[in-house]
């Protein structure tokens, strides 16, 4: 027999209805962390989300300030009597770096019955943005100056291949290699560069540009990684 069975209508404010959806969010994200991982990707996909989380203390996960340099190469310069060389002064300021936060590509594996873990992290959509000035001391009929502008170089992907030792409990002990290459990358945009600077030139900048934030993955970034696979190992052991 059927009976009638009233069902409460709940009134949510817009208040309301945004807490719902944000302890919903902070549900996906806990069901997401894996409380004893053992398989491969479950192990390194731990220490990527221990490594955010101290990207994140920082702030780099909004962008990272980058040590100002200065590189010298030549560039080529065109001439009545010939192409020439010069050596040029190729300084950056205001240098910052964005798109650190890591994730993991393809699959982790095991190494040597299961004391190393094998895989490759990734940061997406890294840029360096900077300041930039470049001195030309000037040769033959070509004379000295001085641009100025600001460059932005993106790499589509960074990544780091990765091996970590293991303990027999499968627990990160220490990190055993990294080492780090870049994907496919641009000059998304510049100002004061013009189109009589070839493309030779243009690389060379570009190339300076990403081995910096090549160099921010393979040392601070690095620093990050390493400290949640300690931060790991002093708990297990404690």
């Amino acid at each position: 027999m059927l009976r009638n069975v009233i069902v409460p209508v709940l009134h949510l404010t817009s208040d309301r209805m945004f807490r719902l959806a944000l302890t919903a969010c902070i549900l996906v994200v806990a069901w997401g962390a894996v409380p004893n991982p053992k398989t491969a990707n479950q192990i390194l996909d731990a220490i990527i989300e221990r490594a955010n989380e101290k990207i994140r203390d920082v702030n780099w996960d909004d962008f990272k300030k980058i040590q100002n340099g200065e590189t010298e190469f030549n560039l080529g310069v065109s001439s009545s009597n010939g192409d020439s060389e010069t050596g040029e002064d190729f300084k950056i300021t205001n240098a910052k770096m964005t798109g650190i936060l890591l994730d993991r590509s393809k699959s982790a594996e095991f190494l040597e019955n299961k004391t190393v873990l094998s895989g490759i992290l990734k940061l997406t959509n890294t840029r360096a943005i900077a300041d930039y000035e470049i001195q030309f001391p000037g040769s033959g009929e070509v004379e000295g100056h001085t641009v100025k502008g600001t460059l932005t170089e993106k790499a589509d992907h960074l990544f780091a291949d990765v091996e970590i030792k293991l303990d027999e409990n499968l627990v990160p002990q220490a990190i055993s290699n990294f080492e780090v290459r870049s994907g496919r990358d641009e000059l998304e945009s510049s100002s004061g560069l013009n189109a009589n600077w070839s493309k030779v030139d243009i690389a060379g900048i570009r190339s300076s540009l990403l081995q910096l934030m090549k160099t921010v993955f393979s040392t601070n970034v690095k620093v990050k990684v390493n400290q949640a696979i300690q931060e790991w190992k002093s708990e297990a052991s404690s």
